[in-house]
């Protein structure tokens, strides 16, 4: 065997001597120290999110002040508001009135005869809205409206009542005799607020 050759299975045994003695702790890093890098790393980047997340947290409690005054500021303007008509016009406003005296009408067993939208009438920061109607109805039915009205939101006011009584006669569906029919022809006049931009 020549000397380079027996140089060149030299230096091969040195090499896989070495890759065996270093195998063992190849195997060790792998299985234990690479994975536990792994996961400091993990943490790292875990503990990194939270620190935003707390940092962001931190933030918005400072501005707790804010958000309850402004949450109080809207609760006081929504409040005020439910006593208004909600239209932003008189027109709109005057249609919403209409409607909510038809809707309480109607529900209490009165019939409609006529509407007249009245003449608008700024008075200080608020806009009168008034609605003319006339309607029949019996007594109990007047009643359920009346109430209506009263607890009605936004609030209304009833500025003229004219109650007429009608009688009338009608006949029975089952005993096939006249009845006499006690109605009320109502003519009322009800104003609602607007809210105008100064209020």
């Amino acid at each position: 065997m020549t000397p380079s050759r027996l140089m060149t299975a030299e230096q091969g045994q040195r090499i896989v001597a070495l890759a065996l003695l270093l195998l063992p702790f190849l195997l060790l890093y792998l299985s234990l120290v690479d994975p536990y890098l792994q996961l400091l790393a993990e943490k790292k980047e875990r503990i990194a999110d939270l620190n935003f997340q707390l940092e962001r947290l931190h933030r918005t409690a400072a501005q707790e002040r804010h958000w309850i005054k402004l949450l109080k500021s809207l609760e006081k303007s929504q409040s005020r508001n439910q006593h208004y008509l909600s239209g932003t016009t008189p027109a709109l406003a005057s249609a919403e009135l209409q409607e909510q005296l038809k809707e309480i009408i109607s529900h209490a067993g009165g019939e409609i005869t006529s509407t007249q939208v009245l003449t608008t009438k700024p008075e200080e920061s608020f806009t009168k809205v008034s609605v003319r109607i006339r309607f029949s109805a019996d007594t109990p039915a007047l009643l359920e409206i009346l109430h209506g009205i009263e607890a009605n939101q936004p609030l209304l006011l009833i500025e003229s009542l004219n109650i007429r009584p009608r009688r009338g006669r009608r006949r029975s569906s089952r005993t096939r005799t006249m009845l006499s029919v006690d109605r009320l022809n109502v003519d009322m006049q009800v104003a609602g607020y607007m809210a105008t931009p100064e209020s």
